[in-house]
C-alpha cells in the first residue's frame, strides 16, 4: 500500500468518525429536567402537565399554554436545592400565570392543590429540621 492510499484512508476514517459524532449529538435525545423534592420524588414538565392536566380538567388547548409555564418553572427550579426558600417566588409567580388562563372552577381546584402542596412543604420541611437535631 502506498503512502498517499494509507494516507486518504486515514483522512476518511477521521471524516467518518466525526460526522457519527456530530449526527449522534444533533439526534440524541434530551433528558428532561427535573426537580427533586423534599420528600424525595422528582418531578418533570411532563409529570407536572399530567397531574395538573388530571386535577384541573384541563382542555388541550390550556395544555399548550400551560406547557412554556412549567417548563420555565422547572428550569429554574432545577438550579435551587430542595427546600431552598428561593423556589417559593418561583412557584407563586407560576401558580399566578396558571391562574389567569384557567376558567374559575378551575381556580377553586388550582387554590385546593396550592394549599396542599405548601401544607407538604412546611411537614417536609419541620420532618427534616427534626431529622437534622437527632
Amino acid at each position: 500500500m502506498k503512502r498517499s492510499q494509507f494516507f486518504r484512508i486515514l483522512v476518511l476514517l477521521l471524516v467518518i468518525f466525526a460526522a457519527g459524532l456530530v449526527i449522534g449529538r444533533l439526534s440524541a435525545l434530551k433528558a428532561p429536567t427535573t426537580v427533586h423534592t423534599l420528600d424525595g420524588r422528582q418531578v418533570t414538565t411532563a409529570s407536572q402537565l399530567d397531574a395538573l392536566t388530571r386535577e384541573l380538567g384541563l382542555s388541550p388547548a390550556q395544555v399548550a399554554e400551560f406547557q412554556p409555564i412549567i417548563e420555565e418553572a422547572v428550569e429554574q427550579m432545577s438550579r435551587l436545592p430542595a427546600g431552598s426558600p428561593e423556589r417559593i417566588p418561583v412557584f407563586r409567580e407560576t401558580v399566578a400565570k396558571m391562574r389567569a388562563a384557567l376558567r374559575s372552577e378551575q381556580r377553586s381546584v388550582l387554590d385546593r392543590l396550592v394549599q396542599e402542596t405548601e401544607q407538604r412543604r412546611r411537614q417536609n420541611l419541620r420532618q427534616k429540621a427534626g431529622a437534622v437535631s437527632r
